[in-house]
Parts: C-alpha cells; sequence; structure tokens
C-alpha cells in the first residue's frame, strides 16, 4: 500500500463550500486561471504549497493575504520562497491562530476572525495545543479562502477485521527494516507510514519495500541482510582550513541564480528561476566539497552498465598468501593550484597538461577538437609551461617525462589544426611556444622528435622561468611575463610580445632579470609534474620499505628492482618518474625477479586452462571479415575510412566489412567476436 495522505485536515470551523452546486473546489492550476476568485483571497497555512497558491493567486490579480500559526521565522516554507512572496505583494500575517469564518446571508465568504498565538506545541499524541490572546480577536475580509494546512492518510477503508495495525497518529504500523504491516503479505510505504515527507523519501522506501515483498515470494528471511554504512565525511574547522591552505579548495560565495524582475511576474506563469549558463554552472559545481564521498546519483551504474558497479556489494577483507609482491602503485600529478602565480583556477583558459590530453582525444569532452573552456573558441596561440612542480624549491628533481608529452602535445595541437584545416577549408594555423629551463629528452629517439617538433612543425622554444600570468579583461587572453632567453628580448619580438628590456646583454646565455618580456596567448599549459600522493607514502611505510624524503621507493643500488625488504620489488614511477616505456620494462624486469624466485613452487597451484573446442572448417570456403579502425582521429583525420571499408568488400573472400570508431575497445571486440559467430 503507497496512498499517500490524500485527505485535507479539517480546522474545525466551517465546512467545505462548492463553487458551484454539484461542483468541487477546483485544484488545477487551468482551472484556477478561470475560476473568479474574487478580489481578496486569504490562504491559510505556512508551507511551501501555501506560498505557492499565494503566488499563483497574485498572478490571478487578487490582493492576497496569508496567516499562520507559526511564527516568521519558523514557517515550514524555505525563507527564499517567503521573501519572493513578499517582493510579490503577499501579506504575511505569522502566529495567528484561525478562529471562525464569517459570511453574508446567501452563504458567501466575506472573511474570517483571528487571534494572536504567543506559543503553541503537539503532545506526544500528535495534539495541538495553542496559547493565544483574547485580546488581540481581529478579522481579515476576502472573498476566497484557500486551505492548505496539510494531510493526514485516508485509511477508513481498511476495515477493523482486516488485521493491518495502525499507530496513534493514525499511519500504518509497519516493521521499519522490511515495510511488513502486521498482517503476513501486506507490505506499506509513503505518507501513510511516515507521515508528510518528500518524494524522494516515498520512493526509497517504495525500493525497500519492493525488496521485501520479493523476498517474501521468494521464501527468504523478510530482515534484509546487512549493509555497510555509507561513508560520509566529516571535516573538521581544522581539516577545511588545511585544504584550503594547501589550494585544494577555495573559497567562493554561492552563485545565485538568475530572477526575472518583480514587475515582469505578476501577470503571468513564466518560471520565476532562470537556469545557470554553462560557466556558472561549473563554477557553483566546483564549490562541492564531496562531503557524501557518494551521492548515490547511480549515474556511474548506467553509463558503465554490464554489472560493472554494484553498489548493493559489501566489502570483503581476504587474506591472500603470496611468495612475493611487486609495487606498482603509480604516482600523482603535482597540484598546479598552489603555483598561483600561474593562475590556474582563477583564470580558465589556464589548465593542466592533463586537462589538455583530454581536449586533444577523440573520446574527450571536445571530441578531440581544442577549444579553449573559458568561452569555447579555437586558441590559435597555446603557451606551454615546464616544470611546473619540478626542480623548485619543493621538489628538486625532475620529472623526466614533462619535455617530451609537451613536444607531444604541440605537435598533436598542429596535426589536428592542420587536419580539421582540410576538412573545414580553414587556415589551420596554431602557434605554440615552450617555455623551459633545460630539455631532457632521455630515452632513443626522443632528441630527434624535439628537433623535429622544432623545425618540421614551427614550436618555439624559449629558455626561461615564467614569473606571472596575468588574464587580458574582456578577452580572456593570457599574459605571459618572463626574461628573455637572451637577455634582450629580441627573440620574442617575432611573435608580438612586448619586449620591456632594459638593460640588452645579447652575449650572456643567462636570463637578465633586467630584461623583461609579456607575451599574450589565447590558452596556456601547465606541464605539470610527477610526485608521491600521501596514500603511496603510507603503503610503503605499511609494507616496510624504504622511502626517500620525497616519497619515492629505495631500491638497491646494483640490484634497482629490490626495494630494502626481501621479496618486495618496486616498479614504475613509484621508484623515480619516468615514462610508460621504461615503466613497461621495469615491471616485465619486476616479474622476472619475482618469478626467480618463486620457481622452486612453479606450477604447483596452477589448473589447467580450458578453452572451447575448435570449430572443423576442412572444406569450407575462405570467408574474410575486415574490421576498419578510425582510431578517432589518428587514422580517420587522414583517411576516408567508410571508404576504405566499402573498398574491402570489393576484394576477394570478403564476406564482411565495417568500420568502427575504435576497433580495440571492448565493446567492439566482443561485436566482431559475435559477427564471426554468425559468419
Amino acid at each position: 500500500m503507497g496512498i499517500g495522505k490524500l485527505v485535507n485536515w479539517g480546522l474545525g470551523i466551517g465546512k467545505p463550500v462548492n463553487w458551484e452546486t454539484g461542483k468541487t473546489q477546483p485544484t488545477n492550476l487551468p482551472t484556477y486561471q478561470s475560476t473568479n476568485l474574487g478580489k481578496n483571497v486569504l490562504v491559510l497555512g505556512g508551507g511551501n504549497v501555501a506560498i505557492d497558491c499565494a503566488r499563483s493567486a497574485i498572478r490571478l490579480g487578487c490582493e492576497v493575504h496569508l496567516a499562520c500559526l507559526e511564527s516568521r521565522a519558523e514557517m515550514p516554507a524555505h525563507a527564499w520562497e517567503v521573501n519572493a512572496a513578499e517582493e510579490e505583494g503577499v501579506h504575511l500575517y505569522p502566529s495567528r491562530s484561525f478562529e471562525q469564518i464569517f459570511g453574508d446571508a446567501d452563504g458567501h465568504v466575506m472573511g474570517m476572525e483571528f487571534m494572536q498565538v504567543d506559543s503553541f506545541l503537539f503532545d506526544e499524541g500528535g495534539h495541538l495545543h495553542v496559547e493565544k490572546d483574547p485580546a488581540s480577536l481581529h478579522t481579515l475580509t476576502c472573498n476566497t479562502i484557500i486551505f492548505s494546512v496539510g494531510q493526514r492518510a485516508g485509511l477508513a477503508f481498511i476495515p477493523d477485521d482486516a488485521r493491518v495495525g495502525l499507530t496513534d497518529r493514525n499511519t500504518i504500523a509497519i516493521n521499519p527494516n522490511t515495510f511488513a504491516t502486521s498482517r503476513p503479505g501486506v507490505f506499506a510505504a509513503g505518507d501513510s507510514v511516515s507521515g508528510t515527507a518528500f518524494v524522494i523519501e516515498a520512493v526509497a522506501n517504495g525500493h525497500k519495500a519492493a525488496e521485501s515483498i520479493t523476498r517474501y515470494l521468494q521464501g527468504k528471511p523478510l530482515e534484509p541482510p546487512p549493509t555497510p554504512q555509507l561513508p560520509v565525511v566529516n571535516f573538521t574547522q581544522q581539516e577545511i582550513d588545511a585544504r584550503l591552505s594547501s589550494g585544494e579548495i577555495h573559497r567562493q560565495p554561492r552563485i545565485p541564480l538568475p530572477q526575472r524582475p518583480v514587475e515582469q511576474r505578476l501577470d503571468n506563469f513564466v518560471e520565476v528561476e532562470g537556469g545557470y549558463d554553462e560557466e556558472s554552472a561549473q563554477s557553483e559545481a566546483s564549490r562541492c566539497l564531496a562531503c557524501g564521498v557518494c551521492s548515490e546519483c547511480m549515474s556511474c551504474v548506467f553509463a558503465c552498465g554490464r554489472d560493472a558497479i554494484i553498489h548493493d556489494a559489501i566489502g570483503k577483507t581476504k587474506k591472500i598468501s603470496v611468495g612475493a609482491l611487486i609495487l606498482a602503485p603509480g604516482y600523482q600529478t603535482y597540484n598546479a593550484h598552489l603555483s598561483e602565480e600561474y593562475g590556474l583556477g582563477r583564470y580558465p583558459n589556464v589548465i593542466t597538461s592533463i586537462q589538455y590530453e583530454r581536449l586533444l582525444s577523440a573520446s574527450g569532452p571536445t571530441n578531440g577538437h581544442v577549444k579553449r573552456p573559458g568561452d569555447g573558441a579555437s586558441p590559435k596561440r597555446i603557451a606551454f609551461l615546464q616544470c611546473v612542480g619540478s626542480r623548485d624549491q619543493n621538489h628538486d628533481y625532475c620529472s623526466s617525462v614533462c619535455c617530451m608529452y609537451a613536444a607531444k602535445e604541440a605537435v598533436m595541437t598542429i596535426e589536428h589544426a592542420r587536419a580539421e584545416a582540410m576538412v573545414s577549408g580553414g587556415d589551420g594555423d596554431v602557434f605554440c611556444q615552450v617555455f623551459f629551463m633545460d630539455m631532457r629528452a632521455y630515452s632513443k629517439g626522443y632528441e630527434e622528435y624535439y628537433r623535429r617538433a622544432e623545425k618540421q612543425y614551427g614550436i618555439k622554444y624559449t629558455r626561461c622561468r615564467i614569473s606571472e600570468v596575468k588574464q587580458e579583461p574582456g578577452t580572456g587572453n593570457l599574459v605571459v611575463r618572463y626574461a628573455s632567453d637572451q637577455g634582450s628580448g629580441t627573440r620574442d619580438q617575432e611573435s608580438g610580445a612586448r619586449d620591456q628590456g632594459l638593460v640588452p646583454s645579447h652575449q650572456s646565455l643567462v636570463p637578465n632579470p633586467q630584461s623583461l618580456v609579456e607575451d599574450e596567448f589565447d590558452l596556456v599549459v601547465l606541464s605539470v609534474g610527477m610526485e608521491i600522493s600521501e596514500s603511496v607514502k603510507s603503503l610503503g611505510r605499511r609494507l616496510g620499505v624504504e622511502l626517500d624524503s620525497y616519497g619515492f621507493c629505495q631500491t638497491t643500488l646494483f640490484d634497482p628492482l629490490q626495494t630494502s625488504r626481501a621479496g618486495i620489488y618496486a616498479a614504475g614511477p613509484f621508484r623515480e618518474p619516468k615514462d610508460i616505456s621504461e615503466s613497461v620494462v621495469e615491471a616485465s624486469g619486476a616479474a622476472a625477479s619475482a618469478a626467480q624466485i618463486l620457481a622452486p613452487s612453479r606450477f604447483t597451484l596452477t589448473t589447467k586452462k580450458e578453452y572451447p573446442p575448435e570449430r572443423d572448417i576442412t572444406g569450407e570456403e575462405e570467408r574474410i571479415g575486415a574490421f576498419i579502425c578510425h582510431c578517432g582521429t589518428n587514422i580517420g583525420g587522414y583517411l576516408d575510412v567508410p571508404q576504405v571499408a566499402e573498398y574491402a568488400k570489393s576484394l576477394p573472400c570478403v564476406v564482411h566489412a565495417e568500420d568502427n570508431l575504435y576497433t580495440c575497445s571492448q565493446d567492439t571486440i566482443e561485436h566482431i567476436i559475435e559477427q564471426v559467430k554468425e559468419l
């Protein structure tokens, strides 16, 4: 039973009055608009519905008065909607008791008597006790009275012999864990059980009741299995202050919703509050501290599908016996908000290299088209700032990968621009400038790649350290301030820089701090370095392996994968900053080291892999399927992939050909398997 609360509470001071003979009082707004409410309307109640009725009546051209039992501060309605009602002309009369309705000889309503309320309370049985001032009796004249004093469950349909118990407050009695009533097989949820509540609570309880019904029909115990308490963050003021000082969060005021002016609201039912634009919505959402850890919105469940995420799963602790352990927990990127001189978080067109990588990705938020976060425009001048969070006062080590991934991102930017120009007919002109201290191209072919980026793609490299990034008012462009790489700033004037050099020094390779250059860019990308997270440091301490002062794992000099504890090996950036290829090599080495000490126990715990039987294709004709991959824009930007797929159909023995966005994705692989079975 989910019957809600459909019976209005009576006040005991009158009786329902029909609007016309044989017709009940209209409740929906279209009928309301066509009904003559008279000049004066009195609304009784102080909740959300009462305020809504009052504001609706105002829009029908009535003079509206609202009286309620509660004081102005204790009205159940939200303060913002009470303020809006007053702005629109609703007259409030809080702390009033409803005494008597009076009318004329023909039975038409003329007004109501009230008394001033000093205090009121509900006893344990739910009965109201009001203390009022008899000397304060007064009247309000009106043509229509709208009751909005709450509802109760209509349970008269339940006979006494139904064996469904009721509470003293005339709600259905249930087991709160199972929502089962006193009669087996009968369940109840919603307002008829809990009293007046929100829709979302009724929906949640309805889900729980449905689960109990399922267990009942399956003959299982009704009591649900224990579920873990969802984690909720309870920040102390000290923790909040620490997060503020670290730059993890920023103090910023709530962004109010835009509202239509009062004079534009009073003769229509158009929405008063407008929605946020994209920038305001993102800014307001950024204020969230994620206190609930998970808000149970279930968006991840719908997005991932395939039962990848099960919110009802209960955490389990397992103890597994192992002979070796390989630590490859990775790294975290430096929080560039802490380098306030670069403006990340303040200026929308300053982003990190990781964020920029997503913009370049065909599966990213802009489908591989580079756009400024601030206004969605395509940037023509992009600056890459190197060593952000590396080789500074707090991180005196090199992060190893920043030079090459900046070169790669700059090259990909120009390639994407050229590919888009071929399709759309644009100029494809994008200028990229990399501000660096020195180039560290560590691995095979890296130096050649850097030279090719500079010579073939025209990427400009400027040897300096950026001192400040500022935003130009109005345009959202960014001004980068630095000491020029040749002391005088003459090299930088080619790209439109404003040279403020005072002391030229053409002979010196060391930047002269008195020779400053300011250059304007559409987008600034911060090449953030690597560091070890606190959770990984904690993991290392728990496992008893030595860490250096930065949290990287200390390993043996002549056995570089062996940690300070026998049988535990380290690989990847946990040892020191490195790129993917080096991490893969180290992972192979760590696996080999672990296999070496496990060799005496090899094959003692293995089981034979069972494969499905192969189909005998002896005598069958050759049948070939061709699956052509777009690979986002990496291939699709240069080839007409659908045309290639069509051409493949004309080749001998090809019985099926199609093109896919990403052939390596799990969904596409499963699709190929199904196609092979069918063909």
